[in-house]
């Protein structure tokens, strides 16, 4: 199975599942130096950089997304 091949899997489970297996995986990186973790972000960063510019993806205000987090919290 392809690192892609499980994005795919992935994307397709529920927000909450998503969060998750986001929390799992990077606690699995707790292990790695400070420096490697940056690295992977910044890596990341610029991938969803290039999705956003190839219309993958797309961008939502900032306020748009804390006003909803705090609907959710409270």
């Amino acid at each position: 199975m392809t690192v892609q091949s499980i994005e795919k899997h992935i994307l397709k489970l529920s927000a909450q599942e998503r969060a998750k297996l986001a929390g799992v995986l990077l606690s699995s990186l707790d292990d790695i130096a400070d420096s490697e973790t940056e690295a992977l972000w910044a890596e990341e960063s610029l991938k969803r950089h290039q999705d956003v510019l190839k219309g993958k993806a797309t961008t939502k205000p900032a306020a748009m997304v804390f006003k909803k987090a705090r609907s959710r919290v409270r």
